[in-house]
Parts: C-alpha cells; structure tokens; sequence
C-alpha cells in the first residue's frame, strides 16, 4: 500500500546518527525532525504532528522509555488525535528490553548498528499498519454514522416511505392511541409496535405481545383474559392472562383478524371500559394498557363478510399505521442486507464478507413476498455458503435468481410489446391476436432466414399449421431468406 507523506521525529543524543538518518530517510514525502534529549521532544511533539518517533532506547542521564509512557497516558499536543508511533533503537539489546517496550506501547524494536533497508521497511510496515487502521477506523464511524441516520428504534430503512414511517411513529407514540398495523407477513408489524413502545414510554414498561394465529382456539380465551380456580378442568389455580401482565404498558395483539368473532366482544368491553373478566369470574378488573393490534388481512372486508365485529374494527383503527412492502422500498435492501451479514458474522464468529454486484442486482429485482423476515434468511444463506471473503450469485437461493432473470425477461418482452403498439391502440386481445400472431411469425422467420420447419418448431406449432397461417395472412416467407 502506498504511504501518504509523513513526519518522522529522530530523537537519539548523538548528532552524528541523527544526521545519518536524516540524509537516508530524507525525501519530498517525508518531514524530519531532530531531538537529543527529551525536553526538545516533548517540544517538537506539542507543536508538530508527528506520525512516528524513532526513539534511542538509552539517552544521556534518561531513557526513551520516560517519553513512552508519558505519550500512553496523555496527548503532548491537544491539537492532535493521533498518538505516533514508536521504533525504539538501541545497541544494548536483550530480550528483555525489547519486550519492555512492545509492552507499553512501542510498535517495534530494531538493534544498532543496523542496515539502512531494514529500517526502511520496519518503518513502512508501522506506517502502513497505522494507515490501514485508521482507514478501518473511519470506515467504521462512516458506517455507524450511515446506519444511525438508517435506523429508528430498530426499524432499517432510509425510504421515504420508511422515513414517513419514522416519523408517524413519532407523532402517535406519546398520544396513548389505539393503533393498527397493516402490513404483509415478514414487514416488521412487531417490530413498529416495539418502536411505539419504547419511543413513548418515559420508564421502563411491560411490552407483552401475543400472536392470536399461534394459539389454539381452544386456550386463547384463558391466555389472553387469564382464569380463576375450576373455570374448567385442570384449572387448578388461578392464573392471570397476558393482558394482566401487561397492565400499565402495551399489549400488542398479532393478526388479531385470526381472534374467534366470540372474544371479540370481550375485548371490545376492555377496549370501551378498561376492565376484563377471567374466565370463570364476574369480577371485573381495571386494566390500564396501551393497546396496538396487527394483521395481515383487510379488515374492512373481514368486517363486509362479518368475520369481524365493525364497531371492534373502528375502536381499533383509531390511527392505522401502515407497513410498507420491500418491494416497495428496493433502496432499503442493500442496508438491510448488509445489517444482517454484520449481526451473524458477529454472531458466527465469521469475516463479514463482500458482496458482488450480480448478487445485489439479484436480490434488488427480486420481488421478496416473505419480506424482510425471507432476507434476512437469504443473508443467513448467503453467509454460511460464501467463501473467501465474497458473496456471489451461486451463494444465494435459487429461486431468487431464477425470479430476477424472469422479471428481467418480461420487461425486456413488454418493450417488445409496447414497440408493437402506439399509445392510441385498442387493447382488446380478440381484436389484437391477428396482429400478435403476425409479429410471432415475422420473427420466426425472420430467425430461420424463411425456413418453415424451423420457424413451426420456434413457434411450437406444426408446419402444416403454418402454413395455413402464411395463406391467411398473406406472408412470404421467402422475403426473410435474406
């Protein structure tokens, strides 16, 4: 890797080596400084931005070892972020002493008298190392930077239909509202309860979520509003239920379109009056809840085919919140994408790999109907299959390329179509077919330079077929034999 210009400081107490060095290390890319005793260092060092110091490990009446340690506990020059780094040269060499100084900080250890290329590249391996770790250093902040302005209280996105998300979460979280969440399986419903949750609570509360599709029928009753002792057999205590447990923070109810249309009356009663009744019990009890809902399902048509009670449907959809599809936010995959890979390389202890642009093309036309729940399953994929540092299109599901090369293939087929027809054309397919037909076999035969077995093959029709076709619409084959 090539080194930008730098700064080196020579601080020995022998004014003959100091000028060696200088006129072997001098050139345009490199600054030198001169110091033979500490005090003209620490001058140098609170004045100059120096990136290292090649440092005698034994000065007269002090040691090299004094400025080491003054540099690891405190910057000489405010102005400065970086501390340099330090070569400690020295012809009384041991074991020992060499291990002395990597200990407190110096970045290597070379024994005088010593060829002029050896220190060269000693110096150029610190230097480069130090240049490589400032560059991870700044990449890291970029990323971090990049993913703060990408995220929101869990939720990645920086959309503008996430950001208007972002926002609306804002806006209704500290309001107490009632809430509905729309959205497709796998868009992160819980999630934007979550973020409701925890951007307007002020103190630590219970967030409690229930999924009502992964209960049976047969036990939702008791899960959600609890039971007392004998309410039914094997009731034998009693129990309070997840709205209970939630009291005095936020019960969200998952796909509560999947809620028996029996307990939706009950719920209703908590959501009019703030009161529930276990099973078993004509004791009300005061519940003070936020209460989110989410589904998958319209709702509104639910309601027209009564599946569910329309006045539930209204006290829950006081401000209805909707989650975008990622297909529709296609800008977010790539985020998305590379948040996964850098949570399970973490996770699996595994070198977070780079991704090639023929992968990220593939996941980008992809139409993802399981959502952001099948991407990060696609990363998971993707990372455990990949090798040498690179994910590429053999690493991820076929289904997701095969996917992409048809949604790529029809596109490049409907411009086909579009170029057949003006804008001012009737779209009637039985008016249509004649003229569709006829650019078919144009083309065919267009391919099979006019030969008509091999166009009937390409058309999937027999020869007798088409020929039939060439009389009725009066086409010469001959004409493509050019």
């Amino acid at each position: 890797m090539p080194l930008k210009s730098y700064s080196i400081l020579i601080l020995d107490d022998e004014p003959i080596f100091r000028k060696t060095l200088r006129l072997h290390l001098n050139s345009e890319s490199i600054s030198i400084f001169e110091a033979q005793n500490l005090s003209e260092a620490r001058y140098i060092l609170s004045t100059q931005d120096c990136d290292l110091i090649l440092c005698d490990w034994k000065l007269k009446h002090e040691s090299g070892l004094t400025l080491l340690q003054e540099l690891s506990q405190k910057s000489l020059n405010p102005l400065v972020k970086e501390k340099p780094s330090v070569i400690f040269m020295s012809a009384h060499a041991s074991e020992e002493v060499a291990l002395k100084s990597i200990e407190l900080g110096a970045q290597d250890f070379i024994v005088k008298p010593f060829e002029i290329s050896e220190l060269r590249f000693r110096i150029h391996r610190v230097l480069e190392s130090k240049q490589i770790k400032q560059r991870l250093a700044r990449l890291e902040k970029a990323q971090e930077n990049s993913e703060q302005t990408s995220q929101f209280e869990g939720l990645i996105g920086r959309s503008h239909q996430m950001r208007s998300l972002f926002s609306l979460i804002k806006r209704v979280a500290k309001t107490g509202s009632k809430l509905l969440i729309q959205g497709e399986s796998g868009t992160g419903k819980e999630l934007v309860a979550r973020a409701v949750h925890r951007y307007g609570s002020t103190t630590k509360t219970p967030f409690v979520a229930v999924n009502c599709a992964a209960i049976p029928e047969t036990l939702i009753e008791s899960e959600l509003f609890g039971h007392v002792k004998g309410a039914f057999t094997h009731a034998n205590s009693d129990r309070i239920g997840l709205i209970e447990e939630a009291n005095g923070g936020t019960f969200f109810l998952d796909e509560i379109g999947e809620l028996p249309f029996n307990l939706q009356s009950k719920l209703l009663r908590l959501l009019q009056e703030g009161e529930i009744r276990r099973v078993g019990s004509n004791l009300p009890i005061k519940i003070d809840v936020r209460f989110i809902a989410a589904t998958h399902k319209n709702l509104e048509a639910e309601v027209q085919a009564q599946h569910f009670r329309e006045d539930l449907y209204y006290r829950l959809s006081v401000i209805p919140i909707q989650v975008p599809p990622l297909r529709e936010r296609t800008e977010d995959i790539p985020i998305l994408f590379n948040y996964f890979l850098r949570q399970m390389s973490l996770s699996m202890d595994k070198e977070l790999p780079q991704i090639s642009h023929e992968v990220m093309q593939a996941l980008i036309n992809y139409s993802w109907p399981g959502n952001v729940r099948e991407l990060q399953n696609c990363a998971e994929y993707a990372l455990i299959l990949s090798s040498k540092g690179l994910i590429q299109v053999e690493n991820i599901p076929e289904r997701i390329l095969h996917n992409s090369m048809t949604q790529k293939n029809s596109l490049q087929y409907l411009e086909k179509i579009d170029k057949t027809f003006d804008r001012q054309s009737v779209l009637s397919i039985k008016k249509n077919k004649q003229t569709l037909e006829i650019s078919l076999i144009c083309e065919a035969l267009r391919r099979s330079k006019g030969i008509k077995t091999q166009a009937a093959k390409s058309l999937e029709i027999s020869t007798k077929t088409l020929l039939y076709k060439l009389r009725d619409y009066n086409i010469d084959p001959d004409q493509f034999s050019q």
